[in-house]
C-alpha cells in the first residue's frame, strides 16, 4: 500500500497455534470480541477465537493498538507469536470501505499486494512487519495457510478509525490504564475514580456502608493493612504509575506529529502535559510525608522521610530497569510541576476547551493555583484563581442544575465544569466493567451497581447537621425520617429512595438519569469545577490576612449561589479558614479534593461522636491530620523480579530504604457509648 502524507497507526496481532497437519477441507474463521482490553493506550484487542481445519480447533489473537513512529507516521505492526510450528499467515490492511466478502475475492485475484507472510515456529517465535495507513478507518485482514502451504481462509477485523483527535487517549490515562492494568481481580480497581473514592473515604465527610459484604474500601476507612506489602498499597501505587508512565509514552508520539500537517497539536500535547502534572501533583501530595499525632517520620531502618514525595520519571518503562529512582523531595517536586506547568501554559491557545475531557488553558491555571496552595504560596493561588474566575468562561451550578436528576453532577456539560473524565461506551465489553466503574459505587440511585447491592456512600451525621436547612446542597443527601427536608430530596424513583438509607447520597446520579440499564454506567466524572477556584480565592485572601475581604467574599459566594440565608460570624483568622474549610468539603463532597485540604491544613478527623453513623471501627478521632493520610509505597515500587539476580531472585531497590513508615492500626475506635 503505498500512500502519501499518512498516519500512523499500530496494531498488533499474535498468532497462536499448537501445532497442524495439512487437511483438505476449508478453514473457517469464528470471531468474537472483547472490546477495549488490550494495550497500554487502550485501544481494541479483537480475538479469533478458532480456526476450524475438520475436527481441530487452532486458536488466534488479535491485538490492536495506536502507535506513532520517529518519522511521526501512522504505523501498524504485526507481530506473530507462537512456541510450535504452525500455519502461514499473510497479513495486510484494507480500507474500511471494501466490503468484507470482496477481500477474499480481491486476494485470490491478486489484488492485494501489501501483504507481508508471517510464519512462527520454535526457531522464530516473533515476527514483525509494519504497514503505512492514512487517517481514515482501515481493517486488517489475516489470510491463512496449512503446513503444506495451502489456503486455507481468511479473517477481516473490525474496522477502525485513526483520527488526529486525541481526546479518548488522554482520558484513558485515568479510565483505562489503571483499570485493568493492576488488580483486575479486585472489584476497586476502576481507574482514577476509585483513588478519588479512596481520598474521600479517609475523611469525616463521608461514610461507606459494609452492608452485604460488598464494602472493598473498608481498609482504607479503618485504616488497616496499609503496609507496603499488601494489594490496598498495590493498587494505589500502580493506578498512578502506569497513568503516568501510559502518558510518559503518549507524550513523545504527539510531539512526533509536528512532522505532520495536523491542526491542534500543540493543544493536545498540552493537555497531556497538563495530565501528568496533576497526576504528579496528586501522588506528591498523597505520598509527601507530614506530621501527625501517631506516626514518626523515621521509618524502619532509620531514615527521616518528611518532605519527600514520589519518583519522577518521564522514560517509558524505564523505572523498573534502573536502581537510582529516588523519591522526590517537595521542592525539586514543585521545580518539576512549575516547568511542565508553564510549558503546557505556552502550548495551549484556548481558555475554554472544545471538549472538557482535554485540559485547556484555564485548567492549567487551576492546577497551578492548587499547586500555590499546596507550596503556601497564597499570593499565586490568588492570582490564578481570579484569572479564571474573572476570564468568565465557567459559572457556580444553580440549583436546578446541582439538584437535576437526570444531569445532576454526571454531565460534563454544566456550567461550573472545567476538566471532567467519563467512562465511554466502548468500555462497554470490559470484564467486569459493569460492576467496575463510577456509577456502581457512587450512584447510590443506580441499580446495578455495588451501591445498590449496599455499599451505599453517605454523609458522615454530624456534617450534615452542620449544613444549614436553607443551603440546597443539602438536598443531595436524603435526610432522616422526621426531618423539615425529608422528602423534599429530588430523586428519580420513589422506591428507590424508599430503600436508600439516611443521609445516603444523592448527589452523582447514573449516566442519563438512568437507573437501570448500560446509560448509566457512562457517567461524566467532574475532576475540576469553578467552584473550587471561588474557595481557592477566598482562603488565599484569607491566609494573606485580608481576613474582612475573604470573609465578605465568602458571604457573597455564599448567599449568591447556594443559600441566601447564609451569615459568617467567624472573625479570628483561624474561625474564618475554618468556615472557608467547612463550605468548601460541603461543595466537593465525594469529588476527591478535599483530602488534600485535610492534609495541607492539619485538619483532625472525627468520627466517634454521639449519634455517629459511622460503625464502630471506624470511629477514629485524631487531634491532627491522620497518619494514615501519609500514604504507603507498595512494596512492588521497589523489589523487582530478575531472573539474572544473585539475590534469590529479586532486586530491592534504594526507593526500600525510603518508605514512609506504615500507619495500620495506629489509633483505637472512640464509640460512644450513650
Amino acid at each position: 500500500m503505498k500512500t502519501q502524507n499518512r498516519l500512523i497507526v499500530s496494531l498488533v496481532m499474535m498468532v497462536m497455534t499448537l501445532g497442524m497437519s495439512a487437511q483438505t477441507s476449508r478453514a473457517e474463521w469464528r470471531v468474537y470480541h472483547n472490546g477495549m482490553t488490550s494495550g497500554w493506550y487502550g485501544f481494541p484487542k479483537e480475538t479469533v477465537d478458532s480456526i476450524v481445519y475438520t475436527d481441530k480447533n487452532y486458536d488466534v489473537d488479535v491485538t490492536s493498538t495506536k502507535d506513532i513512529s520517529d518519522e511521526g507516521r501512522w504505523l501498524m505492526k504485526v507481530n506473530g507469536y507462537g512456541e510450535m510450528s504452525i500455519a502461514t499467515t499473510k497479513i495486510g490492511v484494507v480500507a474500511a470501505d471494501i466490503a468484507n466478502e470482496k477481500v477474499e475475492e480481491m486476494f485470490l485475484a491478486g489484488q492485494l499486494t501489501d501483504l507481508h507472510e508471517a510464519k512462527v515456529d520454535s526457531t522464530s517465535r516473533l515476527n514483525t512487519y509494519g504497514f503505512v495507513v492514512e487517517e481514515g478507518s482501515w481493517k486488517p485482514v489475516v489470510f491463512g495457510f496449512d503446513a503444506d502451504g495451502n489456503y486455507r481462509g481468511y479473517y477481516v477485523g473490525e474496522p477502525q478509525t485513526f483520527s488526529s483527535d486525541f481526546t479518548d487517549r488522554l482520558n484513558a490515562q485515568l479510565v483505562r490504564l489503571n483499570v485493568l492494568e493492576g488488580l483486575d481481580y479486585r472489584d476497586f480497581d476502576w481507574g482514577y475514580g476509585s483513588l478519588m473514592h479512596i481520598r474521600d473515604i479517609m475523611g469525616e465527610e463521608m461514610k461507606t456502608s459494609s452492608e452485604a459484604n460488598y464494602d472493598h474500601y473498608s481498609p482504607w476507612a479503618t485504616n488497616m493493612n496499609q503496609g507496603g506489602e499488601y494489594i490496598w498499597s498495590t493498587f494505589v501505587w500502580r493506578s498512578l504509575f502506569w497513568a503516568i508512565d501510559g502518558l510518559n509514552n503518549l507524550i513523545p508520539t504527539i510531539e512526533k506529529r509536528n512532522h505532520l500537517p495536523i491542526i491542534n497539536v500543540s493543544d493536545q500535547l498540552g493537555s497531556a502535559l497538563a495530565l501528568r502534572a496533576m497526576l504528579y501533583l496528586d501522588a506528591a501530595r498523597m505520598y509527601e510525608f507530614m506530621e501527625n499525632d501517631k506516626i514518626s517520620p523515621i521509618n524502619s531502618v532509620g531514615n527521616d522521610v518528611t518532605g519527600l514525595t514520589f519518583p519522577i520519571v518521564e522514560d517509558p518503562w524505564i523505572y523498573h530497569y534502573r536502581t537510582d529512582v529516588k523519591r522526590a523531595t517537595r521542592e525539586e517536586m514543585a521545580t518539576y510541576l512549575t516547568q511542565q506547568l508553564d510549558l503546557a501554559e505556552e502550548l495551549l491557545t484556548e481558555s475554554s476547551p472544545s471538549d472538557k475531557l482535554l485540559a485547556s488553558l484555564d485548567v492549567v491555571y487551576g492546577l497551578k493555583a492548587r499547586l500555590s496552595m499546596w507550596l503556601g504560596d497564597y499570593a499565586q493561588a490568588q492570582m490564578y484563581a481570579e484569572r479564571i474566575i474573572a476570564q468568565g468562561g465557567y459559572t457556580p451550578l444553580t440549583r436546578d442544575e446541582w439538584l437535576s436528576t437526570t444531569k445532576g453532577f454526571n454531565d460534563r456539560s454544566m456550567s461550573s465544569w472545567m476538566w471532567a473524565m467519563n467512562y465511554p461506551d466502548n468500555l462497554e465489553e470490559e470484564g467486569g466493567f459493569n460492576l467496575r466503574n463510577w456509577a456502581s459505587w457512587c450512584c447510590n440511585e443506580y441499580t446495578k451497581g455495588y451501591a445498590w447491592a449496599g455499599a451505599y456512600s453517605c454523609i458522615g451525621k454530624s456534617f450534615y447537621d452542620r449544613m444549614s436547612d436553607t443551603d440546597f446542597r443539602k438536598l443531595s443527601f436524603k435526610a432522616p425520617s422526621g426531618t423539615m427536608l425529608s422528602g423534599q430530596e429530588p430523586h428519580l424513583s420513589d422506591d428507590i429512595y424508599k430503600r436508600l438509607p439516611d443521609y445516603a447520597s444523592l448527589k452523582f446520579r447514573p449516566g442519563q438519569g438512568d437507573t437501570n440499564g448500560k446509560t448509566g454506567r457512562h457517567a461524566d466524572v467532574p475532576l475540576m469545577r469553578v467552584e473550587e477556584m471561588h474557595f481557592i480565592l477566598i482562603e488565599a485572601m484569607a491566609q494573606r490576612g485580608e481576613l474582612e475581604a475573604a470573609k465578605a467574599t465568602l458571604v457573597d459566594f455564599m448567599q449568591q449561589y447556594r443559600d441566601a440565608s447564609y451569615t459568617c460570624s467567624a472573625t479570628t483568622k483561624e474561625d474564618i479558614i475554618d468556615e472557608i474549610f467547612l463550605q468548601k468539603r460541603i461543595e466537593l463532597w465525594g469529588e476527591g479534593q478535599n483530602y488534600f485540604d485535610y492534609k495541607r491544613l492539619n485538619k483532625p478527623v472525627t468520627r466517634g461522636y454521639v449519634g455517629s453513623n459511622f460503625p464502630t471501627n471506624r470511629q477514629f478521632n485524631t487531634t491532627t491530620r491522620p497518619a494514615w493520610m501519609n500514604f504507603v509505597f507498595s512494596k512492588s515500587a521497589y523489589y523487582s523480579w530478575q531472573v539474572d539476580s544473585d539475590t534469590e531472585g529479586h532486586v530491592v531497590y534504594p526507593l526500600a530504604d525510603w518508605n514512609n513508615p506504615d500507619p495500620s492500626d495506629c489509633y483505637t475506635p472512640a464509640p460512644v457509648t450513650y
